[in-house]
């Protein structure tokens, strides 16, 4: 049937999507076992599992959302087009090396201090205090960036091969098809992108309602611990 023949672009952007959450959540994963696994359990282990994914929701679905308005510009096509199908690889590229470049810090900081990457942090290296030239001498700079290169070169290369590969495939020509699903695409990214059913979106406050501060810290991003460190006192306990 017509209706389940998904557009290419559409279909590509999901994969993209989902490759993206996959990386995001595995960190969120990864640093639970490492530091967090005997101080967020059961109920509150899930929920914030859950709330974690509906923040990196929000980030996917903004990336997600500007590609898919970028397509609809007259002559810009990811799959007619060689420069617009590279423009999008690049800007996908960029985006997951500055979101790796977050979670790498993120860790560092973690195995530093215990805490989640704050804006003093940043703040302490500028200023070149005893904790700042301390973090700076013991992080692995060189291992850090040949990581985040290799990762988000495989990446680069990952969603260049799905693309040929979806280019492979027919689509379809039907016009009410391709709107339908465009508006569920979008629908669905706007949804990501709100990240709750109430007034206000989701914002890194509501992490603060699972009442457990350390579940609060697993639960949000790297992104947003960081800016939700601005102006904010650290926790004095540590994990």
């Amino acid at each position: 049937m017509a209706i389940f023949k998904i557009p290419k672009t559409l279909r590509w952007l999901a994969w993209i999507a989902i490759i993206m959450l996959l990386v995001f959540n595995s960190y969120r994963l990864g640093i639970y076992f490492y530091f967090y696994k005997d101080l967020v359990k059961d109920a509150a282990l899930y929920k914030a599992l859950w709330m974690g994914f509906r923040f990196d929701c929000r980030i996917v679905g903004f990336v997600s959302l500007f590609l898919l308005l970028i397509s609809f510009i007259p002559g810009v096509h990811f799959f007619k087009r060689r420069f617009a199908r590279q423009l999008a690889i690049i800007f996908c590229c960029i985006i997951m090396g500055v979101m790796l470049s977050f979670y790498a810090f993120d860790f560092a900081h973690l195995l530093f201090t215990k805490t989640r990457l704050t804006v003093q942090m940043i703040t302490d290296v500028k200023k070149g205090t005893v904790i700042g030239h301390a973090f700076v001498k013991k992080t692995p700079w060189l291992t850090i960036f040949l990581m985040i290169a290799v990762t988000v070169w495989l990446f680069g290369m990952l969603i260049g091969f799905l693309h040929n590969r979806i280019n492979k495939t027919k689509s379809t020509d039907e016009k009410w098809v391709r709107l339908y699903w465009q508006v569920v695409f979008l629908l669905a990214m706007l949804v990501g992108i709100y990240g709750r059913l109430g007034r206000t979106p989701l914002h890194g406050d509501i992490a603060k309602l699972l009442g457990n501060p350390y579940a609060a810290q697993l639960a949000l991003n790297p992104v947003e611990s960081f800016v939700e460190s601005i102006g904010a006192k650290p926790l004095q306990d540590k994990p």
